[in-house]
């Protein structure tokens, strides 16, 4: 179903099937890693984790050169949002409109990587990681808001579209909760490349090497 120029299509987040080796390592590295970027990053450091994680991957044996950063816009919405646009067939015309539905239903939305420029020194977007056919959100738990019934995992992994790098348009995944996450991929988009969180600076490579030997002991 479309809305303007974002296409809502649902790519399974983890198929029920008998795991492969690869879904099996996302799934180990999701359990992994996730309380170690608690421990040394803010919820909001998606430069960060993004660095360790493509460094976690690579010394793990998984690259072959179809590892990638891939800077995107990402939303997180809830069920009542979701059943609100799926009634009326349209996303909400503007901040007004969208205060109007949180008012009559709860409708809550949340957008990362939206920035227009720089604020607090931050790079103003979002960054995962691309690899192979999988979409991972190191930072993903900045989009949880429980309060508004938003159970966003901390490291969230779903299956691309094969066209999610060009076709400029949203894809989405939906949560057991109702929570429906969206990524628009921005592919021209390399200026998170110069910021300092992209660095394999210490603090970077000591993450890593912390994620590295949890992982290795649990394998």
């Amino acid at each position: 179903m479309a809305h303007g120029n974002r296409t809502w299509e649902t790519f399974p987040s983890m198929k029920r099937h008998k795991l492969t080796k690869t879904e099996r390592f996302l799934t180990l590295f999701q359990e992994t890693a996730a309380p170690i970027f608690r421990r040394h990053f803010t919820a909001d450091s998606c430069i960060n984790s993004t660095r360790v994680t493509l460094d976690v991957f690579e010394a793990m044996g998984y690259d072959g050169g179809a590892l990638e950063p891939l800077a995107v816009t990402a939303l997180a919405v809830n069920r009542a949002f979701v059943d609100r646009v799926e009634r009326d067939g349209r996303l909400p015309r503007d901040q007004m409109e969208t205060q109007q539905w949180f008012e009559e239903s709860g409708a809550h939305s949340l957008g990362v990587g939206f920035g227009k420029q720089e604020a607090d020194h931050k790079w103003p977007g979002h960054l995962i990681v691309g690899y192979k056919r999988w979409l991972i959100d190191p930072s993903a738990r900045q989009m949880r808001r429980p309060q508004h019934g938003m159970h966003v995992p901390d490291i969230f992994v779903g299956e691309m579209a094969d066209d999610f790098r060009t076709c400029g348009e949203y894809r989405h995944y939906d949560m057991p909760d109702g929570t429906r996450i969206l990524y628009k991929c921005r592919p021209r988009d390399f200026s998170y490349a110069v910021a300092s969180g992209f660095q394999q600076h210490e603090r970077n490579v000591r993450v890593a090497r912390d994620i590295i030997a949890a992982l290795k002991r649990r394998r």
